[in-house]
């Protein structure tokens, strides 16, 4: 009898609290979609995969205004004539604008890191340079000729080969990949990275309410 009447009593606790566990996990999967949405709709084509790591999302949210991170995985990415087979973004510690979060909006007023991996297979890099590029391991083909793969950054420019000569790419900034910080070569494919403080622009504005 008393195990009964204790079960009774904890039922409407248990059951409050199983309802905002839901509700805290729908709002976070609503706003990852919506950040996807955003991607998807900066660069056209592409399909972006979103996942906050952030429990409970929306109590977290209210009391410090912030995120703790947020990742994404962007494949099909074509843009100011670069095609990446997949960029990754991982943002931590996102502040929000609490103002646009009432008008129900996530606004991103700073962030603590951001770390961007693009990934450029040999054909798209080929495209870019304009010539056959072979990539190796620890090595890259020009022409007919195999080198030593040394990679140098400076700026948006990445030297790939012997200096003089090689070959340079210049990277705009993108708003998947704001930055050029390194660039390493790997049998077939480039990948570029990119370390800031400042989140990029697809990240920028999205709307709570679609």
């Amino acid at each position: 009898m008393l195990r009964r009447t204790i079960i009774l009593m904890l039922a409407p606790v248990v059951f409050v609290v199983a309802a905002l566990v839901v509700g805290d996990i729908f709002a976070r999967i609503k706003v990852q979609q919506l950040i996807a949405q955003r991607i998807e709709h900066q660069v056209p084509g592409s399909h972006a995969t979103v996942k906050i790591s952030s429990f409970p999302f929306v109590g977290h949210l209210l009391v410090s205004g912030s995120v703790s991170k947020v990742s994404a995985h962007v494949t099909g990415v074509t843009e100011g004539g670069f095609t990446f087979a997949a960029v990754d973004v991982d943002v931590t510690d996102l502040a929000l604008d609490r103002t646009k979060l009432l008008q129900g909006k996530v606004q991103v007023s700073k962030v603590t890191d951001v770390v961007v991996q693009a990934t450029m297979d040999q054909a798209a890099l080929d495209r870019v340079v304009g010539q056959p590029v072979v990539l190796g391991q620890g090595t890259v083909g020009l022409a007919s000729t195999v080198v030593a793969a040394s990679v140098s950054v400076s700026g948006n420019v990445i030297h790939i080969g012997p200096n003089p000569g090689g070959v340079s790419v210049t990277v705009p900034a993108l708003s998947l990949l704001p930055c050029v910080s390194g660039a390493v070569v790997s049998p077939g494919q480039m990948v570029i990275s990119c370390t800031t403080t400042t989140v990029p622009p697809a990240f920028s504005v999205s709307s709570l309410t679609g």
